[in-house]
C-alpha cells in the first residue's frame, strides 16, 4: 500500500515499467512501480483533476475546486464532502496553498483554463 497521491494517468506509466516497457514519449503521468516493487517512488504534491471546465487539485487530504463546485473538503475529517470548507476563515492558508499547488499542477498538465485559474482570487 501507498499513500502518495496518484493519478489515472499514472496507471499507463507504471504498467509499461512493470512490463519492462519504455514509456510513451510525451505522455503525461509518473510511473509508480518503485510504489509496488520497493515502497518507494515519486512524491507527488497533488493530483490534477479536470474535466470539461471543472478543474480541481487533490493533495491527499484536502480537495480543492475553485472552477465549477467552487469546494474545499477535508477528506481526513469529512470522508463524505459534507462541509464544504470554501468560506471557512479557519482555512484560508489552505485555500491560498492548493489555489498554488492547482495552478503548479495545471501548468505542468498544459491546462487550457490555466489562465482562468490564475485570475481567481483565494478568499
Amino acid at each position: 500500500m501507498c499513500d502518495v497521491p496518484a493519478s489515472s494517468v499514472d496507471f499507463a506509466p507504471t504498467v509499461l515499467d512493470l512490463a519492462g516497457l519504455p514509456p510513451i514519449p510525451g505522455a503525461q503521468g509518473d510511473s509508480l512501480a518503485g510504489w509496488c516493487l520497493k515502497g518507494q517512488g515519486p512524491a507527488h504534491e497533488g493530483v490534477w483533476i479536470g474535466l470539461s471546465k471543472w478543474r480541481a487539485a487533490w493533495d491527499g487530504r484536502y480537495v480543492y475546486s475553485p472552477l465549477g463546485f467552487n469546494h474545499l473538503y477535508d477528506l481526513e475529517t469529512d470522508p463524505y464532502e459534507m462541509k464544504n470548507l470554501m468560506n471557512s476563515p479557519e482555512h484560508k492558508e489552505v485555500r491560498q496553498r492548493m489555489q498554488a499547488l492547482l495552478i503548479k499542477l495545471a501548468e505542468r498538465a498544459e491546462d487550457p483554463l490555466l489562465d482562468s485559474l490564475r485570475a481567481i482570487r483565494v478568499p
